[in-house]
């Protein structure tokens, strides 16, 4: 079980710092403005995951990559700027201690604010980290991983719809709904 969690967590770190919004589908693209800011979800497929790993090691056979990745789903928000100037980190602090608190809870706490609502049952990540760009950019990119607790859920697997929501409790956002359809995300 170590070993899993162990492969799986450097999986996840590598996939974070690997995969660009240019190699998700368009479909998987979902958007919201308020309060000055653009909120961005991303699905991204195990497909694009398989490939992504495949194109370090190509020994590794395609259908079994895209088998093993199609056990999670995984999703990167976007918090950006409206007009993508200044710093979403810097728009609403006054002071050093604000932004720190800010950077902690974007690092340590997003998983808190995001669940996945599939079918009756509602889905916690199991695996978040914010991509640290150390200002060079105006939004920051989360990635948020969910499994299931058994690979005996049916729900989680076979379930038409789901529903990733954003209870955002640090930009005066409100609690934000992103609708999927399986069929939509291609998820067999």
């Amino acid at each position: 079980m170590k070993i899993a969690k162990v492969s799986f967590i450097f999986f996840f770190c590598w996939t974070f710092f690997s995969c660009s919004s240019k190699s998700l589908s368009e479909n998987s693209d979902r958007e919201k403005n308020i309060n000055g800011l653009l909120l961005k979800l991303h699905y991204i497929s195990p497909k694009t995951l398989a490939q992504r790993e495949n194109a370090n090691d190509n020994s590794i056979n395609m259908d079994s990559l895209e088998k093993y990745y199609s056990r999670s789903l995984q999703f990167v928000l976007s918090i950006v700027p409206e007009d993508e100037k200044g710093d979403v980190m810097t728009s609403s602090v006054k002071n050093y201690n604000e932004y720190a608190e800010l950077s902690h809870e974007m690092n340590f706490e997003m998983e808190k604010m995001v669940y996945l609502t599939i079918g009756d049952k509602i889905y916690y990540p199991v695996l978040s980290a914010m991509e640290n760009i150390y200002g060079m950019k105006a939004g920051r990119d989360i990635i948020f991983s969910f499994v299931p607790a058994s690979l005996q859920d049916s729900t989680f697997y076979q379930s038409d719809s789901l529903c990733f929501t954003y209870e955002d409790q640090l930009f005066n956002l409100g609690i934000n709904h992103f609708t999927y359809s399986r069929k939509e995300l291609n998820i067999n």
